[in-house]
């Protein structure tokens, strides 16, 4: 099993592909999945071409197997992406258009939304952005692995503490980030779903 992080100028596009689908059938409930995959896609590309960013993958011989990424300031990269022209043209011609603005626009409400409930904290705070790993390779460590990966990112860049939002319901997601010494701070709803979320020292 390799880890490693990747840059949108170093990849090759069957990567994307891979990471955008696995987001798809890993990370239910949520808004960003509904883009399609070839937004998402380039989203994650706009994501990793950023020092502030990181996208780090978990790879079996050509297959992705697992990816973390992590940003300094979530409402930078979605402000970034609806900046895009190539971004907003794969919104404008996917099947379900106007689907697909609603939840891109649904998404920059995003950071307003957390920091309504976490009073006194900004929201810029780093946070870990989205992670996923294929069902057949669950129980094997590799989440656990990601984090620890993301987390020597975060403290190279001199961060002490960040946050992580999942889906309320979501027991498996709200266990593990218990379970790796996530705190929970808050619960709020962002549109139709329930998130809470979670503070983790970076050790």
């Amino acid at each position: 099993m390799q880890y490693f992080r990747i840059q949108a100028a170093e990849a090759a596009s069957p990567l994307w592909h891979q990471i955008a689908t696995l987001h798809i059938a890993a990370i239910k409930g949520g808004i960003l999945e509904r883009i399609g995959v070839r937004a998402l896609a380039r989203l994650y590309r706009v994501l990793a071409a950023s020092h502030d960013n990181v996208l780090i993958v978990a790879q079996e011989r050509d297959k992705v197997v697992g990816f973390v990424s992590g940003c300094l300031d979530v409402g930078a990269v979605i402000k970034k992406l609806m900046l895009s022209p190539v971004f907003m043209l794969l919104i404008v011609a996917s099947p379900g258009f106007w689907q697909s603005l609603g939840m891109a626009l649904k998404a920059l409400a995003y950071p307003q939304n957390v920091s309504k409930v976490e009073v006194g904290i900004s929201h810029t705070m780093p946070e870990l952005f989205s992670i996923a790993v294929r069902q057949e390779w669950r129980g094997h460590k590799i989440g656990t692995r990601l984090v620890e990966e993301l987390e020597q990112w975060f403290r190279a860049k001199n961060i002490a503490t960040y946050r992580v939002s999942t889906d309320a319901s979501d027991v498996r997601a709200n266990a593990f980030y218990q379970k790796t010494g996530g705190i929970f701070v808050a619960s709020l709803r962002h549109h139709a779903m329930r998130l809470n979320t979670y503070h983790k020292l970076v050790p």
